[in-house]
């Protein structure tokens, strides 16, 4: 298994030991989906609260467009932001 970033890893309490861009068999993949659905299951409830909030705040500001359609990328070449 590949090395991980700390900073992809520790975000949410996910297991650092699992992977995130590693090719697996199936029941590789069933367990390591497992592992992570128990970490993140196993969250207190003000770290889930914060989550919650702050992906309200990022769906509510609508930020989810901009990942969705990349119109900050065209939008910053037409201002010269670019070149």
């Amino acid at each position: 298994m590949g090395a991980v970033p700390d900073r992809a890893c520790h975000a949410g309490g996910m297991d650092p030991a699992t992977p995130l861009a590693d090719a697996h068999p199936p029941a590789e993949i069933a367990h390591l989906v497992e592992r992570q659905g128990v970490a993140k299951a196993r969250l207190d409830a003000l770290t889930v609260l914060v989550l919650a909030v702050l992906a309200g705040a990022f769906v509510a500001l609508g930020f989810e467009h901009v990942v969705a359609n990349w119109f900050l990328l065209p939008y910053g070449a037409a201002l010269g932001g670019l070149g």
